[in-house]
């Protein structure tokens, strides 16, 4: 993982499979970043990113409803492949890259905090 800042902007780029076996590194990545105050919003980049499975999308919901929480913004950019294809048939790709929540009965859920 690499990261890098644009002004108050945190980037984080991440490579190789997220799963399972991975994803902690990835959670303690992001959570580093959403609790330091000089950092007004994450993009997570996912160019390099060659599998991702439902750990890993539950760690990007997570920390994007923890980050808008904070009125920080949140969002990924760069999935392609197989990642895009997974993120499109679960139908988490539009929130994560920055488009409207799906709409859950009309009651909004609160975010999960990073203790």
């Amino acid at each position: 993982m690499s990261l890098r800042f644009e002004g108050r902007l945190a980037v984080l780029g991440v490579a190789g499979e997220v799963d399972l076996a991975t994803v902690d590194e990835l959670v303690a990545a992001m959570r580093r970043c959403l609790t330091d105050d000089r950092v007004s919003g994450l993009v997570v980049r996912l160019d390099e990113v060659t599998f991702l499975d439902c750990a890993g999308i539950s760690a990007l919901l997570t920390a994007r409803r923890a980050a808008l929480g904070t009125g920080r913004r949140f969002h990924v950019a760069g999935a392609r492949g197989q990642v895009r294809r997974v993120l499109c048939l679960t139908g988490t790709l539009e929130p994560l890259a920055g488009g409207p929540a799906p709409a859950r009965g009309g009651r909004q859920r609160q975010p999960k905090t990073w203790v």
